[in-house]
Order: C-alpha cells, then sequence, then structure tokens
C-alpha cells in the first residue's frame, strides 16, 4: 500500500512531467515537436483531467512568454477548465510573483 507522502511524490512528478512535455511544445524547446506528438506525450503520462489543469494552472502562472499556447494545449489534451481556475486562485500572484491569469477570458481560450 503506497503512502500519502509517495502519493504526493508521484502526483508532483506526474505533474512536472505534463509541464515539461508541454514547454517542450509551447515553447518549441524540442525542434520538430508536433501538436499531435505533444498530446501523444500528454496522454501517455496522464489523462487525468485535475492532472492536466494543475499543470495548465502552474504555465497559467508562470512568467514564460509561451504559457498561453501551453494551456491551450493542456485544454485540448484534457485539462478540466474550472480546475485550472481553481489552481491559478490557490498559486496566486504570490506564489508565482504575477497575477492571476483569466483563462476564461476570451483571448485565452482555446479554440
Amino acid at each position: 500500500m503506497f503512502s500519502n507522502q509517495s502519493h504526493a511524490t508521484a502526483r508532483r512528478a506526474t505533474v512536472s512531467r505534463l509541464y515539461d512535455i508541454t514547454a517542450d511544445h509551447a515553447g518549441g524547446l524540442r525542434e520538430g515537436f508536433t501538436r499531435s506528438q505533444a498530446l501523444t506525450e500528454l496522454a501517455q503520462v496522464s489523462t487525468d483531467p485535475e492532472l492536466l489543469a494543475e499543470a495548465a494552472a502552474r504555465h497559467a502562472t508562470a512568467d514564460n512568454w509561451y504559457a498561453i499556447n501551453a494551456v491551450d494545449l493542456l485544454l485540448a489534451a484534457g485539462a478540466d477548465q474550472e480546475l485550472i481556475d481553481w489552481y491559478v486562485d490557490d498559486l496566486g500572484p504570490a506564489g508565482a510573483g504575477l497575477p492571476a491569469v483569466d483563462l476564461a477570458a476570451p483571448e485565452h481560450r482555446a479554440s
């Protein structure tokens, strides 16, 4: 049986991997890494809407130029919008040093 600590560690590792795959694509960090390939890799790591939402919120509060593209990719992978909003509120401006992003605004919605 897994302890709560090992579950939390596994969860952090999964969210971190989702974040990294998304950054690789959205930030152009892996040459030739297509959206389709990124979605496939994300699905191989997790299809859990909550984990995808946590990774999306971390991108939404990150100080990088490709954050909205990363969030859009995670939404396409199945991230839950309400959970993204909750995690953004949880991470908050103090946690990231940036204002929270209103992901429900039309300019931030995935098409």
